[in-house]
């Protein structure tokens, strides 16, 4: 840059930044004309624009419109004239060579990049373009001089993975076949294990050493291979020279079996295991384990006792309450009410087990309320208000008693509490529902609604707007809270949040010294994606809303959700969701991938905005997520599950784990899940969605333990924490899809760019 220039731009108005005005393209979505813009500049300035980055910029935009070849020169240019950000050019150069088929070039200039020591950001993007053109022809020499060690352990691991199997292709198999038997005695449970699993079950060397076998199936469990991982462990285990494995080990072995659905053998195998248990807690959790295996057969007396030989195994330990709430569950299904209350009164007699108990007073207390009973539920009740994290279900379940015994204007108000705690939470739709059930429970709506809507308070106006809002009354109430939340100085921003123009926004006001910083003030967004939440904090809710925009603009789903969920835990309760802006709430629930969701979910018949709230809440709209039990992609599939779903889904070939991260494949293979489970619970969507999470049996399990098919019992009953938390979170997004895109998608729901206009 020369110094006349760069003392102008020190000392001259924001405006006079170059890159204001290709900014104000790139927010407008006019791709070409910032182009030709670029163009422009570069040669009527180009001593000026060049140290900005402007041929990065020019690169970036050229690929982005399909033309490679032409981009490598922009990106060759950037490479000498903006040192500055040298390691994102480098990259770039490298991922157009691999778009125009040339890997050898594409892995030794990323593997030069990893080699002089890239962005910690850039890291795992590099180390995966070095992966992929390294398996599709690259030379396995630029590994050499690759400082391995000083990489984040996930991209050490890629790596050394691959250049074991590089020694293979070159003939060196027995180092390889070391190799890699060392990178699955470091971990069994991340991605680049179940690889090397692969290739060591191929391998001709060790195929009876029970070490290898155990590495192979531990490896194949954690990846949720069971039908292979049983085989495997059964081998290394019942090896009568074996002298290794572990109890969990053998427990593993039985739980491939559980989840094989072969409950008859994991019962017989978790009896076992408690028989030869060596310690209190490996007792108690196998015979809560066989429980669970007889329940699921049926065989509902012999799973009680199971549950109660589990909680004396270990009065006192981590597997004590479950076991008693197990137990009582079915003893009170099964009409044992006398011993399902001898078991109430076992976990109501410790604090720690507090949690539990409220789950056991909720249990019962529904149980009573759905088949029109209510002589016994409040005792019932209180005990689980005890449970903080409780009390939206126990509002509800108050309701329900108060409607029962008459009290039609407390159960107004007891739903109005679910209402204001969280509108659109399951339950919350049920008392939505119940509101306005009978015409007894109307009037009292109404006359409680009239009420408050003639009061001068902020909070009297939300729960009038709660019980009106979609009715011709509620707009009245609507402007007049508005009005008053506006006076409101703490309160107004989150209510006025609107993109903020390119000019003022906090970048310009302070040296873009950081690579990040110098990308995102060209508009690449993906690569200044770093830097969106320095310079567009959640402190202003407008800039945090620009901030998000320009993420989803980048193709950052993930971290534009994040910032708008950051936000969202910001602001001020007294604030109704629905009268936050639409854009908001729409960065929020985004109709991320909607063309391929409306394909899709029309092909086999389920909702597609059901279809987008679990990718939601799945992956976060993320193609590459990756979860602990090695589901993978957008719809969160393990490798077996794809595979049996992909003729359903008219997927050709055979499935990889690559292809779960192609948002097509995974969008089909989840719908395609969502319509067979559809016709498995008769398209009861609050069971198929419990079954996408915990599976069919256990979904099948929770709805015997229900006297009705409301689907408020049915949330209630749910057993395991994560599933109801996973319940909620669909079911809720699913109502908030709704209520932004309508019944079905809207054409002016389409994807949008940052300004606004669809793509």
């Amino acid at each position: 840059m020369s110094l006349a220039f760069a003392l102008a731009l020190a000392l001259s108005p924001v405006a006079e930044d170059p890159r204001l005005e290709i900014l104000e393209l790139r927010v407008a979505g006019r791709n070409l004309d910032a182009l030709t813009r670029v163009e422009q500049l570069l040669e009527e300035n180009p001593e000026a624009v060049r140290p900005l980055g402007f041929d990065f910029l020019r690169g970036t935009l050229l690929a982005e419109m399909g033309r490679a070849e032409e981009s490598q020169e922009a990106f060759g240019r950037a490479l000498e004239k903006a040192p500055e950000i040298y390691p994102y050019s480098r990259y770039h150069l490298a991922l157009q060579q691999e778009r125009i088929h040339h890997p050898e070039v594409a892995a030794g200039l990323v593997a030069t990049l990893l080699r002089d020591g890239a962005p910690r950001d850039l890291i795992p993007d590099a180390v995966a373009l070095l992966d992929r053109t390294l398996n599709h022809g690259g030379d396995c020499r630029v590994l050499l001089g690759i400082p391995l060690a000083t990489l984040p352990s996930e991209d050490r691991r890629r790596l050394q993975f691959r250049q074991a199997i590089c020694q293979h292709r070159q003939g060196a198999r027995e180092p390889a076949h070391t190799a890699l038997l060392k990178l699955l005695r470091e971990d069994t449970r991340d991605e680049v294990a179940q690889q090397a699993a692969e290739w060591v079950a191929a391998f001709p060397y060790d195929k009876g050493d029970p070490e290898v076998l155990l590495l192979i199936g531990r490896t194949l469990h954690h990846n949720r291979e069971f039908k292979r991982s049983v085989q495997y462990l059964r081998m290394a285990l019942h090896n009568p020279a074996s002298s290794v494995g572990t109890f969990d080990d053998r427990y593993n072995l039985v739980r491939g079996e559980f989840w094989l659905e072969r409950y008859t053998s994991a019962a017989v195998g978790y009896a076992d295991l408690a028989s030869s248990a060596r310690v209190p807690e490996e007792r108690a959790r196998s015979l809560f384990q066989r429980g669970r295996c007889l329940e699921l057969l049926h065989r509902f007396k012999e799973s009680a006792n199971a549950y109660r030989l589990a909680y004396n195994a270990e009065p006192t330990g981590s597997w004590a309450a479950a076991s008693l709430l197990a137990a009582l569950r079915l003893e009170w299904r099964t009409g044992e009410e006398e011993a399902a209350s001898h078991l109430y009164q076992l976990l109501t007699s410790r604090h720690q087990w507090k949690r539990m108990a409220s789950r056991a007073a909720l249990f019962l207390a529904a149980s009573d309320l759905v088949q029109g009973r209510g002589d016994r539920a409040e005792p019932w009740l209180e005990q689980a208000r005890r449970e903080r994290s409780a009390a939206l279900e126990v509002d509800y379940w108050q309701g329900r008693l108060e409607e029962l015994e008459g009290r039609h204007e407390d159960a107004v108000q007891s739903y109005l509490r679910v209402l204001r705690a969280d509108l659109y939470h399951p339950l919350a739709l049920g008392a939505r529902q119940r509101l306005q059930g009978s015409p007894v429970m109307v009037r009292a709506t109404r006359a409680r609604a009239q009420e408050l809507a003639a009061s001068p308070k902020v909070e009297d106006l939300h729960q009038a707007w709660l019980l009106l809002r979609q009715t011709p009354a509620g707009e009245g109430v609507r402007k007049r809270l508005t009005r008053l939340l506006l006076q409101d100085p703490s309160v107004a921003p989150y209510l006025r949040m609107a993109p903020v123009p390119v000019a003022e926004w906090p970048l310009w006001r302070s040296p873009l010294k950081r690579p990040e910083e110098m990308l995102l003030a060209l508009g690449v967004w993906s690569a200044g994606a770093p830097m969106v939440g320095r310079h567009f904090p959640v402190t202003n809710p407008s800039l945090a809303l620009t901030g998000s925009r320009l993420l989803r603009a980048g193709g950052a789903d993930r971290p534009a959700l994040l910032q708008m969920e950051i936000l969202a835990q910001r602001v001020p309760r007294q604030i109704p969701v629905d009268l936050l802006p639409q854009e908001y709430r729409r960065l929020l629930y985004p109709p991320t991938h909607q063309e391929l969701i409306a394909l899709h979910a029309m092909r086999f018949e389920v909702d597609p905005h059901l279809l987008s709230a679990i990718i939601r809440e799945e992956s976060r709209f993320e193609a590459d997520a990756v979860s602990a039990a090695a589901a993978r992609g957008l719809t969160q599939f393990v490798l077996p599950t794809a595979r049996r779903l992909a003729l359903k889904a008219g997927l050709k070939g055979q499935i990889m784990p690559a292809n779960l991260y192609e948002p097509p494949t995974a969008v089909a293979l989840g719908a395609a899940y969502l319509g067979e489970l559809g016709e498995g619970f008769h398209g009861v969507e609050h069971q198929m969605v419990a079954a996408y999470n915990a599976g069919e049996p256990q979904s099948r399990q929770w709805r015997a333990y229900c006297f009705s098919g409301e689907l408020e019992e049915y949330f209630t009953k749910v057993g395991f924490h994560e599933t109801r938390n996973y319940l909620r979170k669909v079911l809720s997004s699913r109502a908030q899809y709704r209520d932004l895109y309508g019944p079905a998608w809207r054409d002016d729901a389409l994807p949008v760019n940052v300004a606004g206009t669809a793509n």
